[in-house]
């Protein structure tokens, strides 16, 4: 078909119908108007338009309500005496060939069997006709089944798109492309002359399709789809689209050939002329552009041929499509111009953007703002949301600048006023033609002040809709409420646009109109850079004398700057907020005054009047922007307080503690919940607070909130100058302050929160950093006390040390019955710290003084009071001191169980430490219930109480142990460690103490390769909490080196525990439970190494101690019984060795139980005593128990008992030898190989190859063999 344009009902409405009669209707009711008009009933519209019939009835309802009417013949009779009847009869055509041809496409897609994927590379100057090319031609592709989008691009590089994803390709990687659909559209001689220089290089066979003036866009498509489908005949579903077309061009005789021609002349008479002029203007632009695209082909195929080069693609040229830009290309008002960047724009709001030397190119967020544009084809609108200086309004005109787009125009969105005042401004510029400046004028005389404004947006909603393209920026954008009449909410009322917003509301991401949010976040360090060395380079090459001193270098002039100076610069940076505004107002000041960056830098701290006010007149001389970080900020606060007068008091709070991470809750402890809440909304609406921490979703009590430093600081700086006016509420108000601060981190205390207890303490630290001239003594002391508690909590132990004790001197300097409360506490926290590091006489003598001062000054301060109780029988359990503990802890416990409830951690902490003396005691039957309902109530009332829970699970599992049940305490340390790693801060020492606990289980299991390892991994967390000398250190090296022990690795067990015992000494000093303990250690080892005489006098001396504090009959008395009874068998004290062996056996077999690794131990040893006494019957029968229990535990020690019973059989054999008989005494002998072989075996993969055990086993084996 010839002449036949498609008539893209979208176009036509946007152009002629969307005001028929001075009504405005939608896109919808328009087509269902056109339907009307051709009496086609409910169901036919509907299939028509592909809608529901429901949606049809509520067009046509809607229609009555604008026509106030009540029947279809009335909407009829409406559009029949419209003005422009014709052209809805025309749009009616349009919906039908529309229609059609999408059914013809969708027909195509079911034969294709392969659907491509289609690269479109198009070579456009001409970016409105682009603009409509990428909307409508890959939808209609897409019907087909082909995935399409289309690139525009400059005629250098080879750009495209397959399926969103970009690629820049090479004349090789060209090559590879199945299809490139290419569309070449020129106007330029020059410009095809430079494309075919540019093309020859990529050297890629092109197929020509001369789409010319006679062809329509509806067959061009057909044509495209035969071109990239050869083989699939497509002629059916063209023929049957052609077909239908001709009927219509038959049966509606009014339809012209060519849209355009017909047109009524809206307005002046002149108007409708100059539209055909600009048809017969475009239609011979058309054909002289098409024999220019043949002739740039014909010589293209020529260069092709002449290299040879092989075909990889196909390119399609569409020519046709000239024809439907130019009914696009004609709008009313002058628009034969279009508009390629913001240059070219018909209207244009004046913005102003840094020249290029001192501009900033942020490309990545560019590319953000074209990608939230991107995702959608309808309009939408995008936020830049950012602090004062962060660049938004730069970002957004550079933007805009760079769009082609018939209007682009900015609004001082600020006010409700402001906004006013731009719109008319706006208005003024699109009232091109005599009778919108007619309109406009009528429209000012109106005296209704709200008429005039809903007429002045109707006029201006009504000329946007006849533009293709607009862009509005909303600069500044305040508060929605007071601008929302102005904000484009109906697209369909304003046309098509983009909307983009600056504001330093970060609220408005919650605005149901805000489609996008881009976060204008601070300069990163190499943008810092770039920035000010733009700013300074402009000023010349006399600038380094800022940095240094002259004559150094030659920095500036040739941009090779010395290190030193760069590295100066990153310093000086460094101090600057991360903000366009603050780092150009820095470097125009610096290249301004030439004064030394480290004056500057006092003087921004300062934030004299006379410094800003400088700082304002030199940005006045450097562009149009003189507002100062310091003068945005401190505006923006007065208007904050201004609100509430409760936000001053919040907002002092905040200035005085760190600027990141301030806690939601601590706030709400000053002032109300909805006091606070209604402070963060405004603070975010000036972006004066960064985005909250998300925890408010999972850990509402966790959630906080974070100022930008540089905010921070002027915003104490400004409540400074405010409350020197009014000196009477300073001290009050700190003192309001310091309570808060000191109340919020008592609670967090309490409950050892120590997320809450790590976070406050930078806020603690930054209160007491303001010193005397806003802290007085009390608040002094009572901050530092709970900042001490805090570096308690946090095991940093010698910084929590001096806090505490200076704290407890500043408190003491000024006594009142408060602070010797504050005293109480701080004493007992430092008592408590003096125990965890081992200094335990220390730790008793100020636990004492801290429980005196409770009672003199607060003996109703129960939890205190039995807090300090709980550390002090704590401490006489490590002295070793267990009846005066439990005396103690009894009292504290009854203390809690009267005054403290069971949810108060004081109860569970004193049955925690309380069960645990029981069981040193060997009191299991009190020791067990105490520390499973100590557990019970921290995982029930202090679920996040971790430290706590990790103790109870410890202390149980540790009571299990020494019970002897092994893999019920393995579980239960297991879970405190795991609970440790994921809960605790890393490296805690509750998870240090936890390992070592489970490791001692795994020793007593035989997994002694386990266990080193967590030994070491222990030892690691000791040494960097307390150092290498500590005595807790020493007390996990000598757990460590008890594994060297059982792999046999004596000397160097002894060297090491030698060491150890020394740091013991000077901590306990040589009559200490815990000397005990590591004598007892060495003990052992000279025992194995067969230095009895040293053994027994080390050991007999740890039994002395060890019987001033237990009973005979406890089980350490026991151990070191065994291990005298081994001694005295090494001396050959027979008798001496039988008597202390079995009392062992006796306290095992109570302690333990009868079949026990530990007492299989003993029994293993008693056995070997009978060898050496020459009794062989009894000493294979108790081996052979001692052995039947080890096999059965899958112990490791049971080579000892092979290795004992092959010393048995090799002294049977020898009888037998004695006795003459060869046969049996051969058989004892091979019994001792394979007995010495199984003990060989077991060892050989968990001892080094040098252990002393190996060796001796294989010394016998040897031996054995021999014989």
């Amino acid at each position: 078909m010839k002449n036949n344009i498609l008539f893209f009902p979208r176009a036509v409405y946007q152009r002629y119908l969307t005001v028929v009669e001075g009504i405005h209707f939608t896109r919808r009711e328009v087509d269902v108007m056109a339907c009307l008009l051709y009496a086609r009933n409910t169901g036919k519209i509907a299939s028509l338009l592909n809608i529901a019939s429901t949606t049809v009835t509520t067009h046509i309802q809607n229609i009555m309500e604008k026509l106030k009417c009540n029947s279809r013949e009335s909407i009829i009779d409406f559009v029949e005496g419209a003005h422009n009847v014709d052209i809805i009869k025309k749009y009616y055509v349009s919906l039908i060939i529309h229609s059609t041809f999408k059914r013809s496409l969708r027909a195509c897609s079911k034969i294709i069997n392969n659907p491509a994927s289609l690269p479109l590379i198009v070579y456009c100057e001409d970016q409105q006709a682009q603009s409509i090319l990428s909307y409508y031609l890959p939808i209609h592709l897409k019907l087909a089944g082909i995935e399409a989008e289309i690139q525009s691009q400059k005629l250098e590089p080879f750009d495209y798109q397959i399926k969103g994803a970009k690629y820049q390709k090479s004349s090789q990687e060209m090559q590879s492309a199945k299809k490139v659909l290419i569309i070449i559209l020129k106007q330029e001689d020059k410009a095809q002359k430079k494309l075919l220089r540019i093309t020859n290089k990529y050297r890629f066979n092109s197929i020509l399709i001369d789409f010319n003036e006679q062809k329509s866009y509806c067959l061009t498509v057909f044509e495209i789809l035969k071109k990239l489908f050869p083989r699939t005949n497509f002629d059916a579903a063209a023929s049957q689209f052609t077909k239908t077309c001709e009927t219509l061009e038959r049966s509606h005789k009014t339809l012209p050939a060519e849209l355009g021609t017909s047109f009524p002349e809206k307005g002046e008479n002149g108007r409708g002329r100059q539209h055909r002029s600009q048809i017969r203007c475009w239609k011979k632009y058309g054909k002289r552009t098409s024999r220019r695209i043949v002739s740039f082909f014909h010589s293209l195929m020529l260069n092709l041929k002449k290299n040879a080069i092989g075909a990889y693609g196909f390119a399609f040229l569409l020519f046709g499509l000239v024809g439907l830009w130019l009914f696009f290309k004609a709008p009313e008002n002058k628009q034969d111009q279009v508009p390629t960047a913001l240059s070219g724009s018909l209207i244009c709001s004046d913005l102003v953007i840094p020249k290029e030397p001192v501009l900033l190119p942020r490309p990545k967020l560019i590319a953000q703002v074209e990608d939230r544009f991107k995702l959608s084809k309808s309009t939408q609108v995008v936020a830049l949301i950012g602090p004062g200086g962060s660049g938004k309004t730069t970002l957004a005109r550079y933007y805009a600048r760079n769009q082609s787009s018939w209007v682009v125009w900015e609004a001082n969105a600020e006010s409700r006023e402001s906004l006013k005042a731009s719109y008319e401004e706006l208005a003024k510029a699109l009232a091109k033609e005599e009778i919108d400046k007619r309109k406009l004028r009528a429209i000012d005389e109106i005296t209704d002040p709200k008429e005039r404004e809903t007429e002045l947006l109707h006029f201006i909603k009504e000329r946007l809709r006849t533009y293709l393209s607009w862009i509005l920026i909303y600069d500044n954008f305040g508060r929605v409420a007071d601008i929302k009449d102005y904000f484009p909410k109906d697209f369909e009322d304003w046309g098509t646009g983009k909307v983009l917003i600056t504001t330093r509301n970060v609220n408005i991401r919650n605005n149901m109109y805000v489609d996008h949010v881009v976060s204008i976040g601070p300069l990163k360090p190499e943008e810092k850079y770039e920035l000010f060395w733009k700013i300074i380079e402009k000023g010349g090459s006399e600038e380094e004398n800022i940095f240094i001193s002259p004559p150094t270098v030659n920095a500036f002039q040739d941009k090779k700057m010395d290190e030193k100076i760069e590295k100066k610069i990153k310093e000086f940076l460094k101090e600057i907020p991360p903000f366009p505004l603050d780092v150009s107002v820095a470097a125009y000041y610096l290249r301004s005054t030439s004064t030394p960056y480290h004056q500057y830098l006092e003087s921004s701290l300062k934030h004299s009047s006379q410094f800003v006010n400088l700082q304002e007149d030199i940005l006045k001389e450097a562009g149009d922007y003189t507002k100062t970080r310091y003068g945005i900020i401190t505006l923006s606060i007065q208007q904050v307080i201004n609100i509430n007068k409760d936000f001053r008091d919040l907002l002092f709070l905040i200035s005085l503690i760190d600027s990141q991470n301030i806690p939601r809750n601590l706030l709400n402890k000053y002032k109300d919940n909805e006091t606070v809440d209604s402070l963060v909304y405004h603070l975010k609406h000036y972006s004066l607070i960064m985005s909250p921490s998300l925890d408010f979703i999972s850990l509402p009590h966790h959630s906080t909130i974070s100022f930008h430093r540089s905010t921070h600081a002027i915003l104490l700086n400004y409540l400074k100058q405010l409350l020197i006016k009014n000196k009477g509420s300073k001290p009050l108000l700190i003192s309001s302050i310091s309570d808060a601060l000191e109340h919020f981190m008592r609670v967090a205390i309490e409950n050892e929160d120590l997320a809450q207890i790590d976070r406050m303490k930078p806020h603690l630290k930054a209160f007491l950093s303001h010193g005397t001239d806003m802290l007085n003594d009390n608040n002094k002391g009572a901050i530092e006390a709970e900042l001490g508690c805090a570096y308690y909590y946090t095991h940093y132990h010698e910084t929590a040390k001096s806090i505490l004790t200076s704290s407890i001197s500043t408190l003491k300097s000024c006594p009142s019955k408060e602070n010797y409360q504050r005293v109480a506490q701080a004493l007992s926290y430092l008592g408590n710290l003096h125990k965890d590091m081992g200094d335990h006489q220390k730790a008793r003598g100020l636990l004492e003084e801290a429980i005196t001062l409770y009672k003199q000054h607060d003996p109703y301060n129960y939890i205190g009071i039995v807090r300090a109780l709980t550390y002090l029988g704590d401490t006489h359990k490590n002295l070793g001191e267990h009846r005066k503990a439990k005396d103690v802890l009894e009292k504290s416990f009854a203390l809690a169980q009267k005054h403290l409830g069971s949810n108060q951690i004081g109860l569970a902490r004193t049955m925690l430490h309380l069960g645990i003396v029981y069981r040193d005691l060997e009191d299991y039957e009190n020791a067990i219930p105490l520390l499973r309902s100590s557990l019970t109530l921290f995982e029930t009332y202090f679920p996040e109480n971790y430290i706590e829970r990790v103790r109870a699970l410890k202390y149980l599992g540790n009571t299990y142990r020494s019970l002897g049940r092994y893999e019920e305490a393995k579980g239960l340390l297991k879970q405190s460690v795991l609970l440790s790693k994921k809960y605790l801060p890393e490296n805690h020492i509750a998870l240090g103490r936890s390992l070592v606990h489970l490791a001692i289980i795994y020793k007593r299991l035989g997994e002694y390769k386990k266990a080193q390892e967590l030994f070491t991994e222990a030892l690691k967390i000791h040494e960097n909490i307390f150092g290498k000398e500590n005595v807790r250190t020493a007390w996990v090296i000598t757990h460590l080196a008890t594994i060297h022990q059982e792999m046999g690795e004596w000397e160097k067990a002894q060297d090491t525990i030698s060491k150890c015992l020394r740091i013991y000494l000077h901590a306990y000093g040589r009559n200490s439970l815990r000397t005990s303990w590591v004598l007892m250690q060495l003990g052992y080892v000279y025992e194995d190494l067969g230095e009895y005489r040293k053994a027994q006098e080390i050991l007999e001396e740890a039994l002395k101690i060890h019987r001033k504090h237990f009973s005979e009959n406890h089980q350490k008395i026991g151990e070191l019984s065994f291990h005298l009874g081994n001694i005295y068998k090494g001396l050959g004290h027979y008798k001496k060795a039988n008597e202390l062996l079995q009392r062992a056996v006796k306290i095992y077999e109570r302690h333990y139980g009868q079949n026990h690794i530990e007492t299989a131990r003993i029994l293993g040893s008693l056995s070997d005593l009978y060898l050496h006494t020459g009794n062989l019957n009894e000493a294979e029968e108790i081996a052979n128990k001692s052995l039947a229990i080890l096999q059965y535990k899958q112990h490791p020690s049971q080579f000892l008992l092979y290795e004992t019973l092959a010393e048995i059989h090799l002294q049977r054999a020898i009888v037998e030898e004695n006795k003459g008989r060869t046969m049996e005494a051969k058989t004892f002998k091979m019994q001792v190989v394979k007995e010495l072989e199984q003990a060989l075996a077991i060892i050989r993969p968990l001892f080094p190859k040098d252990s002393a055990h190996v060796i001796r086993i294989q010394g016998k084996l040897k031996s054995a063999w021999g014989n």
